[in-house]
């Protein structure tokens, strides 16, 4: 059964919002899309951020029937906790390499001031998106730690490799670390790397198994009890989900699990 009425919209409009597809790249993911975007049009977020692998009409549709707006953009830059201890050179790199198309809804023009603040590198995402402070911060901190363990890395690729590097005819050291970070990057993590990049997925993992609803990974304290922001947005989550259809929320926690069995 579906409650439209929920979200202030009509069951005809979200039976077909629900029949959409909004992610073909990543197919696991689809219902919890859905489920952002009824919490954007619910007012229980500012905004959706999709990242577009090909076409952004699956999400223009849905902004559409969920009579949202829209904006495509480049994925705003990294936003660090810290400036990261890394060339600068390398940080330009790591920026454009991390760099795709994104299509954010929202419900309010105010938030687009918010999203100009994130694309300027000013605002990390995270505070648009919703996210508990503390998980934001979390991120932030990986993500410097991320950068640097992939500076490490590549460096050391570098110089034991120099004479790959000189036959590919790079003019520029960004040119090098680009192409390093998207295509050819070293074949294993330096053991800095591997720890960062572990304690990432764990937390992923366990947020999928245990606040299946939340719209972000969790935190540290949230995953060990002590924080109970990700557990309150996990609940009011859920909640919309069963208010609009018990099948949808349904689909976020099996579709949640088969992506972790497949990984």
């Amino acid at each position: 059964m579906y409650h439209g009425d929920s979200v202030g919209i009509t069951r005809g409009t979200l039976r077909r919002f629900l029949r959409l597809r909004t992610d073909k790249e990543f197919p696991h993911f689809d219902a919890k899309n859905k489920l952002e975007l009824l919490a954007v049009k619910a007012g229980m977020k500012p905004a959706f951020l999709g990242i577009v692998e090909g076409s952004e009409t699956p999400l223009r549709v849905a902004s559409a029937l969920l009579d949202l707006r829209c904006k495509l953009s480049t994925t705003p830059p990294p936003y660090f906790s810290r400036t990261p201890h890394v060339t600068s050179s390398f940080l330009t790199a790591y920026g454009r390499a991390c760099q795709t198309t994104a299509f954010w809804i929202y419900s309010e023009e105010r938030i687009e001031t918010d999203i100009s603040a994130t694309l300027a590198g000013k605002l990390n995402e995270g505070h648009v998106l919703g996210y508990p402070q503390c998980c934001v911060k979390w991120h932030e901190e990986k993500r410097t730690l991320q950068a640097e363990a992939s500076f490490q890395d590549i460096e050391l690729y570098i110089s034991e490799n120099p004479s790959d590097l000189m036959n590919r005819g790079y003019e520029r050291i960004e040119e090098e670390y680009e192409a390093l970070l998207c295509t050819c990057r070293p074949p294993t993590y330096s053991e800095n790397e591997e720890r960062v990049f572990g304690e990432i997925n764990d937390h992923i993992e366990r947020t999928y198994k245990t606040h299946p609803f939340a719209p972000h990974w969790a935190c540290s304290p949230c995953l060990d009890g002590k924080n109970m922001e990700t557990e309150k947005l996990n609940l009011l989550y859920k909640k919309l989900a069963m208010d609009v259809s018990p099948k949808l929320a349904q689909t976020v926690v099996e579709s949640l699990e088969d992506a972790l069995r497949t990984k």
